[in-house]
């Protein structure tokens, strides 16, 4: 089935689309009535044109919350009726374009709801937004870009009441994946405006973008360790000029040690050259070592901390160039970032 593209620049368009394609007659028909208005392939009929009055359109993508003529997949996995009315329809489409009575006109877009990925409808805004808008997805979360300007467009949470009736008297239909969902009106989409022959502008909705985690650092437990993390760095230090880190040999040896020691521990998986990391595995075991003087890994921690701490590099050219960092405080810097990341003492927060 081919997928197609096509975004109108205007409510006449929308209009024009309508009116020149031949509608499927069949079985499945519209909730008024009318037949089915393919966007592009006929093959994918419920990605197609919705009229609602002379001055409403929709676009919908089908198979999703609030389309009464192709619902949710789910609703035919569970072998139960999803009735939507035509309120919800309006509410929870993709793209509904309107023609109002001073000429203007507006596109309202919206996400899916739910927590998971709806691809589906990412598909379908990236190919059927107005052509003077874009749809991204950036670390997750998804946009419409209007003259350079990023707009977040939230996930929603409400579904059609029918299905949300499902959810509410079935035993253990609740779970994490869907626990947010509600038949109230959640002001997740946006909507765009534009005068006659103007530009497109952000006219309300939507949520604000959420922050993005912090990460603090758990001084209360850097604290109690306080006295063994200096210990520990002022032996690095003095032990620094015994160290041979570009000695190939040498590194390989720690690695083999490493891997050696830890060979049946239940938390530590250590597979060749990954020595440091696995070491990160375990905050635990990493506080252990820098607490007890005497732990046989003491050595081999201290090694790759003092050569992660002053390896540095640099290009020449086209040639890249690896250096030993000399700067006393730069140094310092990194092994308490070192530190940290080891021990475990970096805590997510949200933001």
């Amino acid at each position: 089935m081919a997928i197609t593209w096509w975004n109108p620049a205007t409510f006449a368009e929308v209009e024009r689309k309508y009116n020149t394609t031949k509608p499927i007659r069949g079985k499945i028909r519209e909730h008024n009535g009318s037949g089915i208005y393919p966007i592009g392939d006929r093959r994918r009929k419920y990605e197609r044109i919705v009229k609602i009055t002379d001055s409403c359109y929709i676009l919908s993508d089908g198979n999703a919350w609030g389309d009464p003529t192709f619902p949710h997949w789910l609703c035919a996995y569970l072998d139960i009726t999803c009735y939507s009315t035509e309120d919800e329809f309006l509410y929870l489409a993709p793209i509904v374009w309107r023609k109002h009575r001073n000429g203007s006109e507006s596109v309202k877009i919206r996400n899916g709801s739910g927590k998971g990925m709806h691809n589906a409808r990412y598909s379908f805004l990236e190919r059927h937004l107005p052509s003077e808008l874009q749809f991204s997805i950036r670390s997750g979360k998804q946009f419409v870009i209007n003259r350079g300007k990023n707009y977040y467009l939230a996930k929603g949470t409400m579904i059609n009441t029918a299905y949300c009736e499902y959810l509410d008297n079935t035993e253990d239909a609740r779970h994490p994946y869907n626990n947010d969902l509600t038949d109230k009106k959640d002001n997740a989409a946006i909507t765009f405006v534009r005068e006659p022959h103007g530009a497109w502008e952000f006219d309300g909705g939507g949520k604000p973008a959420p922050k993005p985690p912090r990460v603090v650092i758990d001084k209360r437990a850097k604290d109690k360790m306080k006295p063994s993390i200096d210990a520990f760095r002022e032996w690095c230090f003095t032990m620094y000029n015994l160290w041979d880190f570009d000695n190939g040999e040498e590194v390989s040896n720690v690695d083999r040690r490493v891997k050696d020691h830890y060979q049946d521990h239940p938390r530590i998986q250590v597979s060749w050259g990954s020595a440091y990391n696995a070491l990160r595995q375990d905050a635990y075991e990493a506080r252990e070592i820098i607490h007890n003087e005497d732990h046989p890994m003491r050595s081999c921690l201290g090694f790759m901390f003092m050569h992660r701490c002053t390896e540095g590099d640099h290009y020449q050219g086209n040639t890249y160039v690896r250096t030993r960092v000399t700067d006393i405080k730069e140094v310092k810097a990194k092994f308490n970032r070192e530190i940290n990341k080891m021990c475990g003492f970096q805590v997510k927060k949200k933001g």
